[in-house]
């Protein structure tokens, strides 16, 4: 095969494969200010949570175009997670762990259940029911997870 073939074959090669793994970015809709938002996470394409440094949850129902304000407090939000459109939880600096079973409606604290003394969840991901729990940046590490 001479050069040209093959250079012309690379170049086809490239611009193919680049295109079908490319991602393409475009703003989600506004969000209420805040200094910081730490995580956010999707049931499915519409509905989302997101939360910040300044204590707020707030849920998307719509892809991200409009957020919905469902809880605030002096916590600073670090991670949320959730295991269907019900059940979530969130994570912050402070050895707070917050759980809701409706959405995002209600959420109530459950720091009473982690078996060890933590501070500040830092992050979070479920594999089916069980949520795993890891932190912090400035104390000793942990790593948490629920049996139920």
């Amino acid at each position: 095969m001479d050069m040209k073939k093959i250079l012309l074959t690379y170049s086809l090669f490239i611009i193919a494969f680049s295109q079908s793994f490319s991602q393409q970015w475009s703003n989600a809709g506004q969000i209420p200010f805040a200094n910081r938002y730490d995580d956010i996470y999707f049931v499915n394409q519409e509905t989302g949570w997101t939360v910040n440094s300044e204590g707020n949850i707030f849920k998307t129902v719509d892809g991200g175009d409009n957020w919905i304000f469902q809880y605030q407090n002096s916590y600073y939000f670090r991670s949320v997670e959730f295991l269907d459109a019900s059940t979530g939880f969130a994570g912050t600096l402070d050895s707070v762990l917050l759980r809701t079973t409706n959405g995002g409606a209600t959420w109530e604290s459950i720091e009473h259940l982690v078996p060890q003394p933590f501070r500040g969840v830092c992050g979070m991901s479920h594999v089916g029911d069980n949520v795993y729990g890891v932190g912090v940046w400035s104390y000793p590490a942990f790593f948490i997870k629920s049996t139920d």
